[in-house]
């Protein structure tokens, strides 16, 4: 089993896709517990530095998603460039996520080396409206202790 670490976050206020910062790490050992703790450590890591940046300390995780809003939600939407009455919220996938999969290969690797699973579970998740993976997370810790 491996666990990962992904995502993309705004770097600053100004909000330009340009200068994201993405988050792609691997967790993997023998022990699947060692693997899951350094995820967590990592995860937990990514956040403090984001809170460090703003002079604000770590709280607890809900008030630490309140004060990095900065960091995933711009509130911009975009028209499609070509259907007139399609829109997208630019927002939706600045979160950062651990999941885990039980394969040890990835199905997909990207030209600049984001790798996929198609088994992959998210099992937390911070950032642009995590509160709605709040029931599929619960459904894949399940999945995760079996």
């Amino acid at each position: 089993m491996i666990y990962l670490v992904s995502g993309f976050l705004y770097r600053n206020p100004e909000h330009k896709e340009s200068e994201l910062i993405s988050v792609n790490e691997e967790f993997k050992d023998k022990n699947p517990k060692v693997a899951r703790k350094k995820a967590f450590d990592y995860f937990k890591s990514l956040v403090e530095v984001l809170l460090e940046s703003k002079g604000i300390t770590y709280q607890n995780d809900k008030q630490a998603e309140y004060d990095l809003k900065v960091f995933f939600e711009s509130n911009r939407i975009e028209n499609h460039p070509i259907l007139p009455h399609v829109s997208y919220n630019l927002d939706n996938d600045k979160l950062i996520t651990i999941s885990f999969s039980t394969k040890v290969k990835p199905d997909y690797v990207t030209k600049t080396g984001i790798k996929f699973y198609n088994d992959e579970k998210i099992i937390q998740a911070f950032g642009y409206q995590s509160e709605l993976l709040e029931e599929r997370i619960i459904n894949n810790l399940q999945i995760e202790k079996k």
